[in-house]
């Protein structure tokens, strides 16, 4: 079965991408292809390529706050539940600095989001909800203990959050 997929460049962060998958729907549910090679060569640099997927089970109220890296690709999509997704320009030298963009991911819409190195990426559980992450880096994986990470409630990020007091990791908690 062959997929197809649209690719829309973000208005506020251009090198951010929302890519819309077709999906395949019946009586017994529905089916929709994430990475394929066509691709993986229209939205990653070239030698690029996927090298790793993680799966994030996430309770609802629970905040993943704003990581980065200056390495990383990651292709984020909600498979189930809903999420209030926050991705952040942290490059220093570019004119969209600290802007950020907000999608709501659910499971409903055949929908990823590209973050390229440099761009944190934050999400709040709005139900429970399980995210894929696809990376892709060349090298070593950068471990969560080597990320970056800038608290949730930077005020010169003006990020609305939907919540006053979500379930934070020790490490989203500054």
């Amino acid at each position: 079965m062959s997929f197809k997929f649209k690719i829309i460049n973000s208005i506020i962060l251009p090198e951010v991408k929302k890519i819309i998958h077709s999906s395949f729907k019946d009586k017994r549910g529905t089916i929709f292809t994430t990475i394929e090679n066509n691709l993986t060569k229209k939205i990653l640099p070239k030698k690029f390529y996927f090298n790793q997927n993680k799966i994030n089970y996430r309770k609802k109220n629970v905040l993943v706050g704003i990581h980065y890296d200056n390495k990383t690709w990651k292709l984020l999509t909600c498979i189930k539940g809903k999420i209030f997704h926050v991705v952040t320009n942290i490059n220093g030298n570019q004119k969209n600095k600290f802007k950020s963009e907000i999608n709501i991911l659910t499971e409903k819409k055949s929908e990823s989001i590209l973050i390229p190195p440099g761009y944190g990426n934050s999400f709040y559980c709005i139900k429970n909800s399980i995210i894929n992450y696809s990376l892709a880096y060349k090298g070593g994986y950068i471990n969560y203990d080597k990320q970056k990470t800038i608290s949730w409630k930077e005020k010169k990020l003006n990020i609305n959050w939907p919540c006053k007091t979500p379930k934070l990791s020790a490490r989203d908690s500054l």
